[in-house]
Formats: structure tokens, sequence, C-alpha cells
């Protein structure tokens, strides 16, 4: 069974606010808003702009992965503007039954998208990785809070983290401009390919701790 990491002590994001289960729907909402035009979400809703399409997509992901993630926010008066979703080492993808039985059957005519990708993307992860990593799911920012440094102040505690422990980690972009960005992190762009049955080009990137002097990235605004 995969380690759970969704109640991990770590000091650097004590200043977070971590997910309650209670707080499912305001995080949903946030990952709603942030990938409403993301070429992925569009793929797999069939392109529906729909933001209940969003939000069934958003819902069922994270009823299926809140028990062994580590998902936590940046908010103001009450509305999350941005959070982050981590998963565990020897994680190896969204259980499709799963996804389905938590309200994924609103999103059941792209069924067989959702499970080719997973399919595609941890047989890759694996590949590049064993799995001896941590796994970054998701990084979501309003679009009206964007360009402020709200991603940063997700991402640069848990890089400080992973930098004190020694751990890889992973994540994915389906934007070639966020590669560059991730770049400023550390990251190191390792592979590309194609999303199965799309034009959709996957981008894998892995980052190894940073044993010199670490640096906050050089754009404080992303």
């Amino acid at each position: 069974m995969i380690e759970s990491i969704r109640h991990i002590d770590i000091p650097e994001i004590s200043h977070l606010d971590r997910m309650l289960d209670d707080d499912i729907s305001r995080y949903v909402d946030c990952c709603a808003a942030a990938y409403a035009t993301y070429p992925l979400t569009l793929w797999m809703v069939g392109g529906n702009t729909s933001y209940k399409k969003q939000v069934s997509l958003w819902k069922a992901n994270l009823q299926t992965l809140r028990n062994q993630a580590l998902i936590y926010s940046v908010s103001s008066d009450g509305i999350i503007n941005g959070n982050c979703i981590w998963l565990p080492e020897g994680f190896s993808g969204v259980s499709s039954l799963s996804f389905l039985l938590h309200g994924g059957m609103r999103i059941l005519p792209y069924a067989s998208r959702l499970s080719s990708y997973e399919k595609y993307t941890a047989e890759l992860k694996t590949r590049l990785t064993n799995n001896k990593c941590l796994y970054l799911y998701s990084i979501a920012v309003r679009p009206g809070k964007q360009g402020i440094g709200l991603a940063t102040a997700l991402l640069q505690p848990m890089m400080d983290y992973l930098d004190r422990v020694g751990k890889d980690c992973y994540l994915e972009t389906h934007l070639q401009v966020n590669v560059g960005l991730y770049e400023r992190f550390g990251f190191q762009l390792t592979a590309t390919g194609k999303v199965p049955d799309s034009q959709l080009t996957h981008y894998a990137m892995l980052r190894h701790p940073q044993t010199d002097k670490r640096q906050s990235p050089t754009n404080p605004h992303f």
C-alpha cells in the first residue's frame, strides 16, 4: 500500500493552509477556475468549457486523491487563490474505478481518455523515476491572482523541504511556456511525448535536490 503523505510534518509549509475534509468544495472551485482553459483538462472533457464539467473533473480527482495526497493552499477572505497537490512515492496513477465512484460518472463519455492518459503517464513516470520521488500532481492559481507571486509562495517552501531531506520530485505540464517557469525552481526537462489520441505535447520534468546555496526564482511574480 502506498504510504500517505497527507499529514506529514513539513515545517517549511507550516504557514500555508492544509486541506481539511470540509474544504474540498473550495479547492475544487480554485482548480476548476485555474484549469478552465488548460489544454489537458479541456481534452479530458471533450473540449467542453462548461464550469460544471471542470468541477466534476476536479471533485472526482480530489475525492480520489485526498487520503494519500499532501494538499495545501494560499487564501484570502475565505477564498482559495492557489493550491498544490503532491502525491507520495510509489503513486502510479489515478484509479479509473475510484475516480468514477467519486463523481467521475458525470464525465463518463470521456472515461477512456482518463484511462489512457493515466496509463501513459504512469509508465513514463515509472521509467524516468522508478517511482522514487514526490509527484507534483497539480499547482493551481486563479486567473485573477496569477503573476503576483502565488506560485512561488506555494512551490518554494516545498523545494526548500525537498532540498533539506534530499528528495527528488517530478511533474508534468502540457504548455511549453511552463517548462521555463519550472526550470527556475530547479526542474529539468527529461522527456517529451504526445498524450495518446491527441495532439497535446507532454513535458515530463524532474528535480534533484539542490546542494548548493538556494536562490529564489529569478521571476518573483510567477
